[in-house]
C-alpha cells in the first residue's frame, strides 16, 4: 500500500519542514513528503537546498497582487499540488492567507499556529505574547495545531501544547521555547491524520469486523484481535442510550483484574488503551462459567429464580432447603451455561459428554474460576464491596486454555455494598448495590419497554450511571484518574505493533529497487503472525541514516522486545556487515539476486563477513520466515 502522502507549505527557513522530512525519513511518521511549496522571495538561497538535500520537489510561488488576483494565484499553487495528490497540506509557517476556494479542494489542510486556542491570531503571535505578559494579561503562551477553515486561525485544534513565560526571558528566549515546543505537536498531529485516514494500514486481511451489543471486535492480525468497548447500553434486548465513559471504564477494570489474575491463569490481554483492548485471538469456547456465592439472582438461568420455584437440583448440584433470598451459600458454586442466543444450564457431565471440553480440560476450567472468584472475593472486601456472583469466558490458543472476555467488571459481576449488607438481610431488604440501573428504573417507571417506544432519557439519569461505573473504577482498582484517551482505533493499533508488540522485524534495504524482493520477504513474515518495519537505506551512501535507524532499535524504548533484523543488498553487499557490528540482535541477510548467474557473481560480498560479524544469509523469502519464526520460539 502506497504510504500517506504529505504537501508542506512554508514561508520561512524551513525548520519545521526539516522537521517533518527528517521524522518521514527516519521512520516517526510512516509517510513521504511529496512536495515543498514556499512564497519565499528568498527561496533559493533557504529552502531550496533543504528540499534538494531530502530529494524532495519544490516549487516557489510568490504572490504579486498587481498582477494576478488572489483566486489566480491560489489556482496555480492547487495546480500544482493536484499533480502529488496529497493527503494531508501541513501550513507549517505559511504567510498566505487561503481563500474558501482553495480549503474547499483539498480534504484536509493544518496549520501550525504559535499560539493558543482563543488567544492571538494572524502574525507575530509571539511577540503579541510577549507584550501581554509584560502587561501582566497572560501567565504563558503556547502553540496548537488546527484545521485550517475560512475563518483565520479559528478551525478544529487537533493539539496544543502550553509554554511558560518567565520574568528573565527576552523576546528571543520566547520565541525559542515556543518554536522548540511546536514540532513536537505538529508531528503528532500528522500522526493522527496518517491513522484516521489509512484504516487498513495494519489489517492483514480483508475481514469484516464483529459488532457485537457492547463491543466491537476486529481481526488486526499477527495473532492479534482488537476489541473496542462501546459506551452503548443495552436493556430490555435493545439499545436504550450511551453513557459517557462506559467502554472505557469496563476496559480500565478488566484490564487491571487480567493483570492481576495473569499468575492464576494466562489470559488474552496484550494492551489497552482507552475503549481500546489488543488481545490474543482464541477460539472462543461456547461456555459462560458463572460462578455463584450467594442465593440470588432474577434471570431464568439465576439459581433464586429456579429456587424460589421448588427445584432444588440446578446445574447438577442438590441444595438444601431453607434459603432466603440473597443468602449467602454454604459453598461457592459453578453454574454453566451455554453460550449463544439463549443461555441454556449446564451440568458437568453434560460440558464432557456434549464435547464442549475433555474431562481434564473441564477439570482446569473449574479449577481456575474457582480460584479466580476466590481471588476477586478477597480483594473486593478490602474495597468495601461483595462480590456476589461472576461469569467467566475461555478460549483455546493451540492446545491452551486461557482466560478471554472481560473480567470482574460491574457489568459482567453482581457486587454488593460490605457495611450494610447484613443489616439490609436481616431486615428483609435487598442488599445495597452502586446503582448502575437507573436508567432501566427509569425506563420502567415511564413505560412497558417491551412494547412502547423508548422515551429519550434525560441527561441527569444517564450522569447518575456514569457516575456508578466511574465509582466501581475507583474503588476496586484504588485509581482516582480515568484515561479516556486512544479513542481512535487506528491510532491504538499503530501504536501498539510500533512500541509494545512483543516480537518485530526490521527489513533494511539497501535501494528502492529491491521492493519487489523486501514485499515477498514482508509477505511471509506476516503470513507468519510476526510484524515488521520496512527501512530503504544504504550502508554505502547513507551510512548515517543506517546507524539512527538501529539507533532507534537499540534505545531503552525497545528493551525487552524481541528484534531480528533482514537485510536486503546484492552487489557489495556493506549493509549487512554494518548492520551487525552496530545492534546486540540478530541479523539475516537475504540478497536479492536476478538470476543465477548474478547470485554466483555476487553472492560472496554477502558470505565473505569479517571476523566476529556474525551475518546468517538465507537465500528464499519463505525460509528466512521460517527461520525467524524458530528463533523466536527458542526465547
Amino acid at each position: 500500500m502506497e504510504k500517506f502522502r504529505i504537501a508542506v507549505l512554508a514561508s520561512g527557513k524551513g525548520s519545521t519542514f526539516e522537521a517533518i522530512a527528517n521524522s518521514c525519513k527516519y521512520g516517526i511518521l510512516d509517510a513521504n513528503v511529496v512536495t515543498l511549496v514556499s512564497n519565499n522571495r528568498s527561496f533559493p538561497y533557504t529552502l531550496s537546498p533543504l528540499a534538494k538535500e531530502y530529494n524532495i520537489p519544490f516549487y516557489n510561488l510568490t504572490w504579486v497582487s498587481e498582477r494576478e488576483t488572489r483566486n489566480e494565484y491560489e489556482n496555480e499553487i492547487e495546480k500544482y499540488l493536484r499533480k502529488y495528490n496529497p493527503d494531508l497540506i501541513v501550513l507549517a509557517g505559511w504567510n498566505h492567507v487561503l481563500g474558501k476556494r482553495f480549503i474547499n479542494s483539498f480534504k484536509n489542510i493544518i496549520n501550525l499556529h504559535p499560539a493558543l486556542p482563543g488567544e492571538f491570531i494572524g502574525q507575530n503571535c509571539i511577540r503579541k505574547a510577549y507584550n501581554a505578559y509584560q502587561k501582566g494579561s497572560i501567565k504563558y503562551t503556547g502553540s496548537m495545531v488546527h484545521e485550517v477553515i475560512e475563518e483565520i486561525d479559528k478551525g478544529t485544534v487537533i493539539q496544543q501544547i502550553k509554554v511558560p513565560i518567565y520574568q528573565t526571558d527576552t523576546y528571543e528566549d520566547l520565541e525559542d521555547r515556543v518554536k522548540a515546543s511546536e514540532k513536537g505537536i505538529l508531528i503528532q498531529a500528522i500522526q493522527r491524520y496518517i491513522t484516521q485516514h489509512n484504516e487498513n494500514y495494519i489489517l492483514e486481511s480483508d475481514k469484516k469486523p464483529y459488532i457485537g451489543k457492547v463491543r466491537r471486535v476486529e481481526d488486526i492480525g499477527y495473532g492479534c484481535l482488537l476489541l473496542t468497548a462501546s459506551d452503548r447500553l443495552s436493556a430490555f434486548d435493545r439499545y436504550i442510550c450511551d453513557i459517557t465513559d462506559k467502554g472505557t471504564i469496563l476496559n480500565h477494570i478488566s484490564t487491571w483484574w487480567f493483570k492481576k489474575t495473569n499468575k492464576i491463569v494466562e489470559n488474552h490481554f496484550i494492551y489497552n488503551e482507552g475503549p481500546n483492548m489488543i488481545v490474543k485471538k482464541t477460539q472462543p469456547i461456547k461456555l459462560e462459567i458463572v460462578v455463584r456465592s450467594y442465593m440470588t439472582g432474577s434471570s431464568a438461568t439465576s439459581i433464586w429464580s429456579m429456587y424460589q420455584k421448588g427445584m432444588r437440583t440446578m446445574y447438577g448440584l442438590t441444595f438444601r432447603d431453607g434459603y432466603k433470598k440473597n443468602e449467602i451459600l454454604d459453598d461457592i458454586v459453578l453454574t454453566p451455561t451455554t453460550k449463544g442466543v439463549h443461555d441454556d444450564p449446564l451440568t458437568r457431565y453434560e460440558i464432557i459428554n456434549n464435547k464442549y471440553l475433555t474431562e481434564n480440560e473441564c477439570n482446569f476450567v473449574y479449577e481456575k474460576a474457582y480460584e479466580l472468584f476466590r481471588y476477586g472475593e478477597e480483594v473486593a472486601a478490602k474495597r468495601g464491596l461483595i462480590l456476589v456472583d461472576t461469569k467467566y469466558e475461555f478460549g483455546r490458543v493451540g492446545d491452551k486454555i486461557i482466560l478471554i472476555d472481560e473480567l470482574h467488571t460491574c457489568d459482567s459481576s453482581r457486587y454488593w455494598l460490605k457495611d450494610t449488607y447484613r443489616e439490609c438481610f436481616d431486615n428483609g431488604r435487598e442488599p445495597e448495590k452502586l446503582d448502575k440501573d437507573s436508567v432501566r428504573d427509569w425506563v420502567k417507571a415511564k413505560c412497558d419497554p417491551y412494547k412502547d417506544a423508548i422515551p429519550e432519557i434525560p441527561d441527569n439519569v444517564k450522569e447518575m450511571v456514569e457516575n456508578v461505573y466511574k465509582k466501581y473504577y475507583q474503588m476496586l482498582t484504588n485509581n482516582m484518574e480515568i484515561n479516556n484517551t486512544g479513542s481512535d482505533m487506528n491510532y491504538v493499533v499503530k501504536n501498539y505493533f510500533e512500541n509494545y508488540h512483543k516480537t518485530l522485524v526490521i527489513i533494511i534495504a539497501g535501494s528502492q529497487s529491491d521492493e519487489e524482493h523486501v514485499m515477498k520477504l514482508k509477505k511471509y513474515i506476516n503470513q507468519s503472525k510476526m510484524y515488521c518495519k520496512v527501512y530503504y537505506s544504504s550502508a554505502h551512501k547513507n551510512t548515517n541514516e543506517v546507524l539512527q535507524i538501529l539507533q532507534k532499535y537499540e534505545s531503552e524504548n525497545y528493551k525487552g522486545r524481541n528484534i531480528i533484523y533482514v537485510t536486503v543488498a546484492g552487489r557489495s553487499n556493506a549493509l549487512s556487515g554494518v548492520v551487525t557490528c552496530n545492534t546486540r540482535y540478530p541479523v539475516i541477510a537475504c540478497p536479492p539476486f536476478k538470476d543465477k548467474m548474478d547470485m554466483q557473481v555476487n553472492i560472496n560480498s554477502t558470505l565473505q563477513c569479517p571476523s566476529k560479524v556474525p551475518v546468517m544469509t538465507i537465500l528464499e523469502p519463505e525460509n528466512v520466515s521460517l527461520a525467524i519464526n524458530k528463533i523466536f520460539n527458542l526465547i
